[in-house]
């Protein structure tokens, strides 16, 4: 049987216009989405302790106001699921605008490689789910 495994990747963008830094999952195929759903399923307690890292949280904040969301909870799973928060996104992002200022500082490279490093927990955690 042939499966398709998705990478999260990082991403960032400097424009005119505006600058980030982002990773995670963007639209995902069903097969993907429900991969990941079911790992929230399962544990969904490691992804909210990721999500939740002070570390994180200050550089990254949560996941991307990008993300689609849905209006409730996706079919198979308890409306009152403890999980129920996560289980709606059908993207799985997070990023952070940049400003000029920070783009042209000598230190950059050291921001966007702490930026991997933050995101490396909530990438694996998505990386794993999929490679089921």
């Amino acid at each position: 049987m042939d499966k398709t495994v998705g990478y999260s990747y990082m991403h960032l963008s400097v424009g005119a216009e505006s600058a980030f830094l982002g990773c995670g999952f963007h639209q995902l195929d069903k097969p993907m989405l429900e991969h990941i759903r079911a790992a929230i399923d399962y544990d969904g307690d490691q992804l909210k302790a990721v999500l939740g890292n002070e570390e994180f949280q200050d550089f990254y904040g949560g996941l991307s106001d990008w993300c689609t969301v849905l209006k409730t909870g996706p079919r198979n799973y308890a409306k009152d699921h403890p999980h129920k928060d996560l289980l709606r996104y059908k993207n799985f992002i997070v990023s952070r605008d940049l400003q000029e200022a920070e783009v042209i500082r000598a230190d950059f490279v050291d921001m966007v490689e702490e930026a991997y490093r933050l995101s490396l927990p909530f990438q694996t955690y998505l990386t794993q789910a999929v490679a089921v």
